[in-house]
């Protein structure tokens, strides 16, 4: 969508005159300076899909998509957006190409398409291609977001016993609080009596080390939050908010 036809659009808010607006300055910026603004438009016109999206306009959404990506082709943003408004719109194929072309453009951002693309896996009944992304996937990325989700895949499709033996092996490979939250977790179906009572006070202990730790951080400056931002809330930078990895993070 054109800014000149999203101008024209009936029921725009104030907020889109504001993105429609940002963008127009951003192009101008770049005629003037000679330096590109692609990436920065790309994500004001995110902002207006998001906006379409959370309305319910799918259409629009994808028309704002569209005008992110002519700014940026590779604009990871768009393309999760791209998958979620597909899958609403149960176009699940589109959906996982979406979702899937996410984790290629940017690994880091893949806990933040890990469960809308596992549920549409899950929809259309492809939980072997759901098995086959996570592990190719666990083997190229360092966090622990795909290997809790193929620990919770194995304990339903070749029982719990698989998945612990999974978790086991990751854990010495890769030490993760969270890894260990859910190998006691799933301990936690079988024990009994002092070996539940043991189980439980280290769930709690393992809890307490992850409550209120920043689980991102800019990288331009250094602003933490629990939460992933597509703009730091501190310095106000695009795509700078990342996913900390380590023993208590991702």
């Amino acid at each position: 969508m054109s800014s000149l036809t999203a101008a024209r659009a009936p029921g725009i808010t104030r907020s889109d005159r504001a993105w429609v607006k940002a963008s127009e300055h951003a192009r101008r910026l770049e005629l003037a300076s000679d330096e590109s603004q692609a990436s920065t438009i790309a994500q004001f016109q995110c902002e207006l899909a998001e906006q379409a999206r959370a309305q319910g306009n799918f259409e629009e959404a994808l028309a704002h998509v569209g005008d992110a990506f002519a700014a940026d082709p590779d604009c990871v943003r768009a393309c999760m957006i791209q998958g979620h408004v597909e899958s609403a719109m149960g176009n699940l194929d589109g959906a996982i190409r979406a979702f899937e072309r996410d984790a290629e453009l940017d690994i880091d951002y893949l806990p933040e398409i890990l469960s809308p693309l596992l549920d549409c896996y899950a929809r259309s009944q492809r939980m072997q291609r759901a098995e086959e992304f996570l592990v190719e996937i666990t083997e190229r990325y360092q966090g622990v977001s795909p290997v809790l989700a193929l620990a919770r895949l194995y304990a339903t499709t070749r029982g719990e016993q698989h998945a612990v033996e999974f978790l086991n092996r990751v854990l010495r490979q890769r030490p993760s609080v969270r890894a260990l939250m859910a190998l006691i977790d799933v301990n936690l179906h079988t024990a009994r009596g002092e070996a539940r009572e043991n189980f439980l006070i280290l769930r709690d202990l393992t809890r307490q080390l992850v409550e209120g730790k920043a689980m991102y951080r800019c990288n331009k400056c250094g602003f933490g939050a629990k939460a992933h931002h597509w703009q730091c809330p501190s310095c106000k930078s695009w795509g700078s908010v990342r996913p900390i990895h380590g023993v208590v993070g991702e």
